[in-house]
């Protein structure tokens, strides 16, 4: 049981010391915590395995608007820029106009990226917060066997999240379909579809009645069908939850 005394950001410092990223003093707190109170240490196994799966290459999207100026305009201002005089960083020693473009190109986008995946990170760690939430594992199927993955799952929220990984990328026009199967029903219920990346990988963030919420009784399966097809699995099998 999690004792009450426990500080007011015990949340916010258990998925910073899941994601390694507390001050040393916060990490013996944490770990000082997990000692007084084991049942913590469910919570963050819980938030390691899920974060394990957060794929690192989300399918790309084209930058906003205003980072697409801000790269014009260091390419511009690269353009105008005479030779670099001597800095303190010796790194800056080398870097003609034309490498400064570039990297300042490179920073801007991947922190463009980098706040995506923030992002979806963070959408997975609010899950696990939740009392109710339930995580439930995938295992690819046939051809498939390398494949893994889990079901983040909030009985009070209308949406699922879904981390694959070693999830062969789909032919255009196809795409992964998530189905539910009820014990003793032959009609399986649709939460979505979605598709993976070149790396095999995908968070997917999935919107779905409130009725249709998977339980421990359904069995999840993940086929792979065309995309524009009828909302009937006539696929092949890729995944299913573990038994």
């Amino acid at each position: 049981m999690i004792r009450p005394s426990l500080p007011e950001n015990w949340e916010e410092l258990i998925a910073g010391y899941a994601l390694n990223d507390l001050s040393p003093e916060e990490a013996k707190l944490v770990e000082q915590l997990l000692d007084e109170n084991p049942a913590l240490m469910g919570e963050v196994n819980q938030l390691q395995e899920v974060l394990a799966l957060l794929p690192y290459g989300l399918p790309r999207q084209e930058p906003p608007s205003h980072l697409r100026l801000t790269i014009l305009e260091a390419a511009q201002e690269g353009a105008r820029t005479p030779k670099p005089r001597r800095r303190t960083h010796r790194i800056w020693l080398e870097l003609s106009g034309a490498v400064a473009v570039f990297v300042a190109i490179a920073l801007g986008l991947d922190n463009y990226r980098l706040r995506q995946d923030l992002e979806s990170a963070d959408a997975v760690i609010q899950a696990l917060r939740q009392p109710e939430t339930e995580v439930y594992a995938l295992e690819g199927t046939g051809e498939t066997t390398a494949a893994s993955g889990r079901l983040v799952v909030n009985p009070n929220q209308d949406q699922i999240l879904v981390t694959v990984q070693n999830l062969p990328e789909p032919a255009a026009g196809q795409a992964y379909r998530l189905w539910g199967l009820t014990p003793g029903s032959t009609t399986p219920i649709y939460y979505g579809q979605f598709g993976t990346t070149a790396q095999g990988e995908t968070l997917a963030q999935l919107s779905i009645p409130r009725d249709a919420i998977p339980t421990e009784e359904i069995q999840l399966l993940i086929t792979l069908e065309s995309s524009t097809a009828p909302l009937i699995p006539e696929g092949p099998l890729v995944m299913q939850s573990s038994l």
